[in-house]
């Protein structure tokens, strides 16, 4: 990354996309990093706090380097999370391997190894990755750099819902293009932020097809005027839905990681019952609710005081069912994949009608 911006045009713009490992399985860090932690009787806990510590730093050099390019000014950058912290049941590391070789090129390579998914805390919220609960879908996020608002530097967004898809939108219009895929004709879309001229491309226009719409939605008038959220609904799986505070559970559907782990999570005795264990499942009909703003912990169903807002967000789970697609990611088999041309012209998009 850092030679990517040491080379980059400054007169040009930049995407830069870190996707990093950090704080993934297998869980790994130079001894320069755990011994920091060496302190943390919970051996992953320790190794994953000083996984955490190293992406701080590469962040930080990042930043640094974009600065002393001149560019932070005009920069936005986005830090966040594909899902929570994992909460399954621990296992013994393995020990640091010694070089076979006097040279060690990659330092981290030698370290202690933890293949486990557990070191992670999630508290105060309920579960943790794979689960359905906030511990699972809420993560952390922030936006910084020069480009942000002076005004908004520093607030808290509260109350409002966002999905990670939504960064696609918000993106490409910052960047003055259409998220839909257009080609074909030069044409003129009327979009929040003004008419924008589409560049003139050969072959057929996506929207001549029958793709879906994209699903993602512009944050920035959120995020750089305070205004309210556009996103209003989340469907997580069949089973759970979110509408603006409320989330609800189908009857009978069930997730993991039923319960909260506490602020010292994860501990010496928790690798014998671990968050991502336990199993929840909605027994009242016509399903369970939970009021995400004042209750983040997810600790009270409210379905039984909410009746009305609970059976609407249920039609709202009904009716996103009926137009969900399941992929299979099966874009390599000849069939399904000769199917997905004929229909969208070239385009890959959801297809039934073929074997998988």
């Amino acid at each position: 990354m850092l030679s990517i911006i040491d080379e980059h045009d400054t007169s040009r713009p930049l995407y830069l996309h870190y996707a990093s490992r950090h704080a993934h399985v297998p869980l790994q860090a130079s001894s320069r990093y755990t011994e920091m932690y060496a302190q943390v009787s919970h051996q992953a806990r320790g190794i994953y706090m000083a996984m955490v510590t190293m992406a701080d730093d590469i962040i930080y050099q990042v930043t640094q380097k974009l600065k002393e390019r001149e560019m932070w000014q005009r920069t936005l950058m986005l830090f966040t999370s594909d899902n929570g912290g994992f909460v399954q049941q621990g296992s013994a590391c393995s020990p640091p391997l010694k070089p076979r070789y006097g040279r060690v090129d990659i330092e981290s390579a030698y370290a202690t190894t933890c293949m486990s998914e557990s070191g992670a805390s999630n508290w105060p919220l309920r579960g943790g990755k794979y689960s359905y609960f906030e511990g699972g879908i809420r993560v952390n996020s922030f936006i910084s750099g020069g480009y942000l608002p002076t005004a908004m530097r520093g607030t808290h967004i509260k109350k409002n819902i966002l999905h990670i898809a939504d960064w696609y939108s918000t993106f490409s219009r910052l960047a003055n293009v259409h998220e839909f895929d257009y080609k074909g004709n030069t044409s003129t879309i009327q979009r929040s932020m003004g008419k924008v001229n589409v560049p003139n491309y050969r072959g057929p226009r996506a929207e001549d097809k029958i793709v879906p719409p994209v699903d993602s939605l512009d944050l920035w008038p959120m995020l750089s005027r305070g205004e309210p959220s556009p996103r209003r609904e989340i469907f997580i799986s069949s089973g759970a839905y979110v509408y603006e505070r409320w989330k609800f559970f189908k009857y009978l559907s069930t997730t993991v990681g039923n319960a909260i782990g506490g602020p010292t999570y994860p501990n010496e005795t928790s690798d014998s019952d671990p968050v991502g264990r336990r199993t929840f499942t909605c027994t009242t009909f016509p399903g369970c609710l939970f009021d995400v703003v004042d209750d983040a912990g997810e600790h009270e169903d409210v379905c039984a005081t909410q009746q009305d807002t609970c059976a609407a967000v249920h039609d709202m789970l009904k009716k996103a069912n009926d137009s969900k697609f399941l992929a299979y990611r099966t874009y390599n088999r000849t069939q399904c994949r000769l199917r997905s041309d004929e229909m969208y012209g070239g385009y890959i998009g959801p297809v039934k009608g073929c074997t998988i």
